[in-house]
């Protein structure tokens, strides 16, 4: 069985998200779009974010990268969202050092202390705390309505996979 996804992603989105620190600084250097959005509106930064590469992060964040940026795929969120959810402290204390938003909300009003909590990342969430975030926000709990979507995203892939005749 084959499944396709396709997510308009640039080689700056890939080599931010392994983190090859001298093939994204070449890529900068060359001027490729650091702000670049795939299908996901997720950009390099949310890459380098969400897998911990701070060394990049700083690299994109000083190439004037929005360090708001709002993705709004499945992992919907800022960069601060995602380096949360992973528990990459580091890479969250850069980015609310540079002054991400550490009380902006994902289309389902999580913060990023709803995912360091969700996750179980304890450094991250005393961070965050000592931060002054909103620690009594609340969000809308609809994880059950991602996985239908998800199921249905699944299922439409496979019709046009039959309707391709692949």
């Amino acid at each position: 069985m084959c499944w396709v996804f396709i997510f308009h992603r640039t080689p700056l989105h890939f080599a931010a998200q392994n983190g090859h620190f001298g093939v994204v600084e070449y890529l900068g250097n060359q001027k490729a779009d650091i702000n670049a959005k795939d299908k996901d509106n997720w950009t390099p930064l949310h890459y380098a974010a969400y897998d911990g590469h701070l060394s990049v992060v700083e690299y994109i964040v000083n190439q004037k990268a929005d360090i708001n940026a709002y993705s709004s795929g499945f992992i919907s969120g800022n960069p601060l969202d995602l380096a949360a959810r992973n528990g990459h402290l580091s890479v969250v204390e850069y980015l609310v050092n540079q002054k991400a938003n550490t009380d902006a909300k994902n289309k389902n009003d999580w913060t990023p202390l709803h995912y360091a909590v969700r996750y179980g990342h304890l450094s991250v969430v005393e961070y965050l705390v000592n931060q002054n975030v909103d620690i009594n926000a609340k969000n809308k709990d609809v994880e059950f309505l991602y996985l239908i979507g998800l199921l249905f995203i699944l299922l439409l892939d496979m019709v046009i996979l039959v309707l391709l005749n692949i």
